[in-house]
């Protein structure tokens, strides 16, 4: 029985993450939140599923014996606020002692593009550099600092850090595009030629499966990209919007253009991440866009 601990479980990837592990019956969770209670309803027929605070996870751990083939650590504030971003990096302080002290042999750090800025054309590939622009962004460079000064002189843990693309479940402006097309209320495109990048929740699961898949034959990489490579400009992504709730949903969606002179460019080559572990992204940005609607029109789990 492998043993895989995810940090941050309520949220969307982490959540995403266990049900796709779940599917495997030699895969054992222990899932660690700051509200491990109001996790439990969503396992309570997983018998393969315990769910811990950290502190109570490293009581646990200190008085079993067992192996842990990873950790998952995707627990981090989406925020810009300085003390919400340094909660986070104490709490990433204290998972990466118990990789230290504990029988942990993989350990993966979720980053975020962010770290790349804006300054430097896409598609920006792991030796890109590191420019970040906002707060968020530099809390997420030092986390991948963090996690290499920890674990470099510790050969037996096998560490990386990923550089994960916008998940489109979580991207607002998309969020909005599809809330107005529900309300019927016009969806409005302040310029339209910028490009973004987004991957789906789905796929970002199964992608960091295939990783601990392969954690025990994979020396991995410092750090790894991961999203599909594409970009889709915002205009081109309203009109998505406006073709699935048209079509799928009988909606009578309008479009709004706002002049604005707004422009960025964002995206990854996640070519180094694809080939050492032979995945690729099943989503489409029109898939991705469905899964908006369904999760709006379905009060989903993320929501």
């Amino acid at each position: 029985m492998r043993n895989i601990i995810i940090t941050g479980a309520g949220g969307m990837v982490a959540t995403e993450l266990a049900f796709n592990l779940l599917k495997c019956e030699d895969i054992s969770l222990y899932l660690l939140s700051t509200d491990p209670q109001r996790l439990e309803p969503r396992y309570e027929d997983r018998r393969r599923v315990r769910c811990f605070s950290l502190e109570d996870f490293s009581s646990f751990a200190g008085q079993r014996n067992l192996e842990f083939d990873a950790l998952i650590h995707t627990a981090f504030a989406r925020s810009e606020d300085g003390k919400s971003l340094m909660s986070s990096l104490e709490y990433q302080k204290s998972v990466l002692e118990l990789v230290l002290n504990y029988h942990i042999h993989s350990f993966v750090n979720i980053s975020s593009q962010g770290v790349y800025g804006m300054k430097n054309p896409p598609l920006w590939n792991e030796d890109s550099p590191v420019t970040p622009e906002s707060m968020y962004a530099l809390a997420k460079s030092a986390s991948e600092v963090i996690t290499e000064a920890a674990l470099n002189q510790k050969s037996d843990v096998n560490y990386t850090s990923i550089r994960l693309s916008s998940v489109c479940e979580n991207a607002r402006f998309l969020s909005i595009f599809v809330k107005n097309a529900l309300a019927g209320i016009p969806i409005k495109v302040f310029g339209g030629s910028q490009k973004c990048s987004f991957i789906d929740v789905r796929d970002a699961a199964e992608a960091l499966t295939a990783l601990i898949d392969s954690a025990s034959e994979v020396k991995f990489a410092p750090v790894y990209n991961l999203g599909t490579g594409k970009m889709h400009s915002v205009q081109e992504l309203a009109e998505i919007v406006k073709k699935v709730g048209t079509e799928r949903y009988g909606l009578d969606v309008k479009l709004e253009q706002v002049p604005s002179d707004l422009s960025y460019e964002v995206g990854m080559d996640s070519g180094r991440f694809m080939e050492t572990f032979s995945w690729s992204p099943r989503m489409s940005i029109e898939d991705m866009v469905i899964s908006l609607f369904e999760l709006h029109l379905g009060g989903g789990i993320y929501l």
